[in-house]
């Protein structure tokens, strides 16, 4: 990312450029491209399918009461990492070989679900980009959720990774699958 991102508005602004984008990238990709598979890397459908599933509980834990947010994990006990520094960890541990727990591990996926994952992901999208409107920037600060590679993360910081991460799943389906 170019823009400098941190505060609640930037941090809505690029979720919503990351998703709009790649929602808008995948219904232009061809048909026969949605579940084509290269070298055993996840298909377009298959990375689809994961970033629903990693972004949406973000987004359904943004909706519970905050309450029960501190109870079952806590609130920060330390300062924020910025978006570097929190990609950084991130990257390193996938350099080290770390990989997608199962939970988040897509199935096979078929043409014949692309309109209702596509429109899936950007509901998922939509909903928790609103989602951020309800909190302040201590908030965001304050609690926190667990990530399955990178342990407990505020709210800011699992924001920011999920920005990174699904232009991460963007680049890599640019690289092998593009619309061309």
């Amino acid at each position: 990312m170019d823009t400098i991102i941190n505060n609640k508005e930037s941090i809505q602004s690029a979720l919503k450029e990351q998703i709009e984008g790649l929602v808008n990238w995948i219904a232009n990709q061809k048909d026969a491209q949605f579940e084509f598979s290269l070298d055993g890397k996840w298909s377009t459908g298959q990375q689809l399918e994961h970033l629903i599933k990693s972004t949406g509980p973000v987004g359904f834990a943004m909706n519970m009461p905050k309450n029960v947010l501190e109870e079952k994990f806590g609130s920060g006990e330390y300062s924020n990492r910025n978006y570097t520094e929190v990609i950084t960890a991130y990257k390193k541990l996938l350099k080290e070989g770390a990989q997608s727990t199962s939970k988040f591990v897509p199935e096979v996926v078929q043409v014949a679900q692309k309109s209702e994952l596509l429109e899936g992901f950007g509901e998922t999208g939509k909903a928790l980009v609103i989602t951020i409107e309800k909190w302040s920037e201590e908030e965001l600060d304050k609690y926190q959720l667990p990530h399955p590679l990178l342990g407990k993360l505020t709210i800011r910081e699992m924001l920011l990774f999920t920005v990174d991460h699904i232009q991460h799943h963007w680049n890599s389906l640019k690289a092998n699958y593009s619309i061309v």
